[in-house]
């Protein structure tokens, strides 16, 4: 009995790391990917903090000399290729959201010129609603409000449940450490991947 309890855990544990190793490598399917579809994965230990969600970067697909790249908003705002994203991905949190009703040619087209206007834009480690800088899901919530599609509801920092259920004087800290206005709107990761406009693909 204690050896097949030996062996049931060692292989137990070997077919979790082959189905992590899996998950993290396995290739999306390109070929069902879309332009405009979102791509989402958790990478930030910050921003998972804030919002007590996995979800916490996320990017726009476009398709540039049948090569697919994901503007994100990761330092300045780029374009990076799909294969290069999915390296950074932590394994089972990766998906990808596109809208439940098609985008049209001139959607997408706006999409397009709102993402290259934002290109190159730092960013912005304070979450500040202005074009200025960008942080990743206010980059993506943008290029789709410029087509006529509002993903979410910004909310306000003292929305998030990290914030209220911390003492005061620790928020407060918080605050002015990463020098964050709390009436400012705010679109975390999370709020966009279960957006009513959007269904999951991958």
């Amino acid at each position: 009995m204690l050896f097949f309890m030996k062996s049931f855990k060692y292989l137990s544990i070997a077919l979790l790391a082959i189905v992590l190793v899996g998950q993290l490598w396995w290739p999306t399917p390109e070929n069902h990917l879309r332009e405009g579809d979102i791509v989402f994965r958790g990478t930030g230990i910050g921003v998972a903090s804030l919002t007590l969600s996995k979800w916490t970067h996320c990017g726009i697909l476009v398709k540039e000399n049948d090569i697919w790249m994901v503007y994100e908003a990761i330092g300045p705002v780029k374009k990076t290729t799909l294969s290069e994203w999915k390296r950074h991905d932590v394994p089972y949190i990766f998906c990808v959201m596109r809208p439940k009703k098609e985008l049209s040619v001139h959607q997408l087209k706006q999409i397009r010129q709102r993402l290259n206007s934002l290109s190159g834009r730092r960013y912005d480690n304070s979450y500040r609603w202005s074009d200025d800088r960008q942080y990743c899901s206010e980059l993506v919530w943008k290029a789709y409000h410029a087509a006529g599609i509002d993903l979410s509801t910004p909310r306000k920092a003292d929305t998030f449940l990290t914030f209220k259920i911390l003492p005061e004087d620790v928020v407060d800290k918080v605050l002015r450490k990463k020098n964050i206005n709390p009436d400012d709107p705010m679109v975390p990761p999370c709020d966009l991947v279960h957006s009513k406009f959007l269904k999951r693909v991958w």
